[in-house]
C-alpha cells in the first residue's frame, strides 16, 4: 500500500489509509488521511456503496443496506 500511496501522492493525489490498529502513526509516510479502525484484518471485510463491481466486494444499493449487510455478516 505504501507504493500505491507514494504513486498517488507524487501524481498530486490525496491518499487515505484504512489502518488495522488504533494508532494513526502506523500509517506510511505517504498517507494524508489515516483512519485507525482497531478492526485488525477485519478492515478488509468490505461492503461497497456506489462502487465498481470488484471481486470480493459485496455491493449495497443504500447506506441502510450496507449496514444491514455488515450486521448480518457479523452475526453469522
Amino acid at each position: 500500500m505504501e507504493a500505491a500511496c507514494r504513486g498517488a501522492s507524487q501524481a498530486g493525489g490525496r491518499t487515505v489509509g484504512i489502518l488495522p490498529g488504533v494508532d494513526r502513526g502506523d500509517a506510511n509516510a505517504y498517507v494524508d488521511v489515516a483512519i485507525a479502525t482497531g478492526l485488525g484484518e477485519a478492515r478488509n471485510a468490505v461492503v461497497g456503496l456506489g462502487t465498481w463491481d470488484v471481486e470480493g466486494v459485496v455491493v449495497a444499493d443504500s447506506p441502510a443496506a450496507a449496514v444491514e449487510t455488515v450486521l448480518r455478516d457479523l452475526t453469522t
